[in-house]
């Protein structure tokens, strides 16, 4: 059964819907309008619309499974931090509310074809680049809604839309603007700098002996091998007890065989389309039912289903496609649309009315999709594995019981425990506190299943917790679904102090870099007073021992300057010299300290830009301005409509 959940979750199909999700919930939002109104205690007001504590749950249902969809299987949902994706979701209701209610007030609305082509074209509800009416239903049940309900919340979040792109396009950027930015941006500096060192600064420091043995005694707990600990264990694990499990007769094999032969022919998939009426506030029940009456006699009287479609069917999905709804199997469609679908037997047949949460549908059998079936010789030792490894499982689970209960009665032993469930005691030796694999010592090596159990942090925090490091008998530890296991501590070797001898050039290096930093900080400190005291670069370079470096018209970026980026930037940061004067500064760099002057800036110039580059900037601008336009409007719009937060 697990193994076919696995295979489901690899296949296009559910990738593909795992996107489709992702798309939906991030682009359209769809976040509880008046759709879940009740009488329940209001948590925000955004103008006439009510936050109550059922719509934001709701909404942060909805961003749990898109948080969910767009991280993968592998995810850990526990993980979310509820209280802040629930906060993160209120907003998103007042930002949508806000914009829906400015768009009603500036009658801004979407047209049912726009709409509809909306949903035909969007790539949520496509597979292999066609709508797919069955994708589309099942999203709309997955999301908590009917299709008019989804249909009515898709307007309103596309007239907000329209609101934003309106607002957003009233923005402009001037010439002058955009001149005034290459100015900025297109600028080029001419400077030169000097780097002190700090590995040839440590090669003329000299660190004594009282200083070394100083630090070792301040931090002697850093010279210290760590505590190590030899352990045994006992493992349960799946793989292992499946070897223990009888094989299964072969009548048997043959009757599962059968039996999932049969299933999968019987439900197969199917081709179809439909006509649907819908019951609503404007139509109720029984005029439904006779207008589709009425559908199903023209039909019978030989007008083409798809022509029908396009007239009266209410599917905003399928109706301009002629009905049709595709190929999909059981689980998609409402129960009675599935249950009157799978009744029909051969293509071509149509249903008589067929009443479901929507209204009524008139559908047509386009064809079966039969399922190729392979052969008892393909899947016998799939269907013998998946037996075995069912029964392994539950014996697992008794097993690992008897494990714990008998591990916890032995307490300071694993041997009786071994002798009585047949199993082999395990041994580890010389693990580390804090153990990689790196530090395991070699004779482990050949341990079964080591690599999760050196990686598993409840087999690291029980090895060294207080009971078990005193000789008692660890708790069960679950290694992963399928293994968990008991341990014990045999032996534990405590940590020793390294001899200084061991780390003195550890210390001298470490103590050499320190004063090599410390001495080239305080002459670049020095250098930079006399500098900017009128002092000449040249006799200060000479005292340095150092020699500037030039760097003529670079630009902001660096390019082709091959400079560390942080000479760039303090080069840009620091302030335009007067004529005939220099800005000096200095910068922390990785190798050392360097100490830079600037002594010309020549701004950029339109006329001398490449044509595609100006057109990026003012497009960039223009995207900001936008930005700014519309943040200014909302904030408006969200006073005048009236917005109360918890």
């Amino acid at each position: 059964m697990m193994q076919n959940l696995r295979e489901q979750t690899q296949s296009t199909g559910f990738k593909v819907l795992v996107v489709a999700i992702i798309i939906v919930l991030t682009f359209f939002g769809f976040g509880a309008t008046n759709i879940f109104s009740s009488v329940q205690p209001s948590v925000a007001t955004v103008g006439d619309f009510d936050v109550t504590e059922n719509v934001l749950a709701n909404e942060t249902e909805r961003e749990r499974r898109r948080v969910l969809a767009q991280m993968g299987p592998d995810f850990d949902a526990d993980s979310i931090d509820r209280l802040q994706l629930q906060n993160y979701a209120l907003e998103q209701l007042i930002n949508r509310q806000v914009a829906y209610q400015a768009a009603e007030a500036l009658g801004i609305q979407v047209s049912a074809q726009s709409i509809n082509t909306q949903l035909l074209s969007s790539p949520a509800y496509q597979i292999d680049g066609s709508f797919n009416e069955a994708m589309y239903l099942q999203q709309v049940q997955m999301l908590g809604y009917t299709p008019p309900q989804f249909v009515e919340e898709l307007g309103r979040s596309l007239a907000g839309e329209q609101l934003r792109r309106g607002v957003a396009d009233s923005a402009f950027v001037s010439d002058w603007e955009v001149a005034e930015a290459l100015s900025v941006l297109e600028q080029r500096r001419d400077m030169a700098y000097l780097t002190l060192d700090i590995e040839e600064a440590q090669q003329r420091v000299e660190v004594s002996e009282d200083a070394i043995q100083t630090r070792y005694q301040e931090e002697s707990i850093r010279f210290q091998t760590p505590r190590t600990v030899d352990a045994e264990f006992l493992v349960v694990s799946v793989d292992e007890l499946m070897k223990q499990v009888p094989a299964a007769a072969e009548q048997e094999l043959q009757d599962i065989y059968d039996a999932d032969r049969e299933a999968s022919l019987t439900q197969g998939e199917r081709d179809s389309a439909h006509i649907l009426v819908l019951v609503n506030e404007q139509r109720d029940d029984a005029a439904a039912l006779a207008l589709t009456e009425q559908i199903a006699a023209q039909l019978a009287a030989g007008e083409e289903f798809a022509t029908l479609a396009g007239e009266y069917s209410e599917d905003p999905g399928s109706a301009a496609q002629g009905g049709e709804l595709g190929v999909a199997g059981k689980g998609i469609y409402d129960q009675a649309f599935e249950d009157a679908l799978w009744a029909l037997e051969e293509p071509g047949a149509l249903s008589g009315p067929v009443r479901s949460e929507y209204g009524y549908h008139l559908i047509k059998l386009n064809d079966i999709v039969e399922t190729e079936y392979p052969s008892f010789d393909e899947q016998r030792e799939r269907i013998a594995a998946e037996l075995a490894r069912d029964e392994a499982e539950s014996i697992f689970v008794e097993t690992v019981d008897r494990l714990e209960r008998l591990a916890y009665e032995e307490r300071y032993s694993l041997l009786d425990t071994a002798a009585e469930m047949g199993m082999t005691v395990q041994t580890l030796s010389g693990l580390p506190e804090g153990a990689s694999l790196a530090d395991v010592a070699a004779e482990n090596v050949m341990v079964p299943g080591l690599i999760p159990l050196i990686e598993s942090l409840d087999f690291q925090d029980a090895l060294f917790s207080e009971e078990v490091i005193q000789g008692e008998n660890s708790p069960l530890i679950n290694i992963d679904d399928d293994r968990a296991l008991v341990l014990r501590v045999n032996e534990v070797y405590p940590a020793e102090q390294l001899p200084l001898a061991q780390v003195r050039d550890q210390l001298n290096a470490e103590l050499g870099r320190e004063m090599a930093q410390a001495n080239i900080e305080l002459a670049a400190e020095n250098a930079l007073l006399e500098l900017r005291g009128g002092a000449a670069v040249g006799q200060v370079a000479a005292s340095l021992g150092a020699s500037w470096q030039t760097q003529a018209l670079m630009p902001r970026s660096g390019l082709g300057a091959e400079l560390a980026p942080e000479l760039v930037e303090e080069a840009f940061a620091l302030p335009r010299p007067m004529p005939g004067e220099q800005s000096f500064g200095s910068v922390d760099l990785p190798q050392g300290v360097a100490l830079l002057a600037v002594s010309r800036v020549v701004a950029g110039d339109a006329n001398a830009t490449l044509t595609a580059q100006v057109e990026q900037l003012k497009e960039g601008l223009s995207g900001r301005a936008q930005r700014v336009e519309f943040t200014a409007f909302f904030a408006t719009a969200e006073a005048d409509i009236g917005v109360q937060r918890p």
